[in-house]
């Protein structure tokens, strides 16, 4: 709701998107998906993981072609603590909910990670993708 304030875009070549941040959404109108799911990206970073702690990620988005996209939570160095990938529909948006347990040591300076990117062996065409409302909650 406040714009990109607290978000980075990280587009990387050969991925390619024109991005901007309107009426409460990040909207990535994406041209080239390039190679890796990480060529296109909307991170925020900063955050507290608490170890043994349960948390869950819910978020809408929408796709202008069917695709998957994925949500990872991560540690500065990419260790992975939490996350899915989630199958888009064509032109539907869809509230989606990620639920993990910090197995790790605590951390600090987590990422929570949107890549919209080429997924190895999955069809990822370009597409406008869209992306609002989230959420990350301590559940216990």
């Amino acid at each position: 709701s406040s714009g990109n304030e607290g978000w980075e875009n990280a587009v990387t070549s050969p991925g390619a998107a024109d991005v901007s941040f309107e009426n409460g959404r990040a909207v990535y109108k994406i041209s080239n998906v390039g190679t890796e799911d990480w060529n296109v990206q909307l991170k925020q970073n900063g955050i507290v993981l608490e170890q043994g702690a349960h948390y869950k990620v819910t978020f809408k988005s929408k796709s202008s072609e069917a695709r998957t996209i994925k949500v990872a939570m991560l540690s500065p160095s990419y260790n992975w603590f939490g996350g899915e990938d989630l199958v888009l529909d064509k032109d539907q948006e869809e509230e989606f909910t990620v639920e993990f347990t910090m197995n790790e040591e605590t951390e600090t300076n987590a990422s929570m990670v949107i890549s919209m990117g080429a997924i190895s062996e999955i069809d990822t065409p370009a597409s406008t993708v869209e992306l609002s409302e989230f959420s990350l909650i301590r559940t216990e």
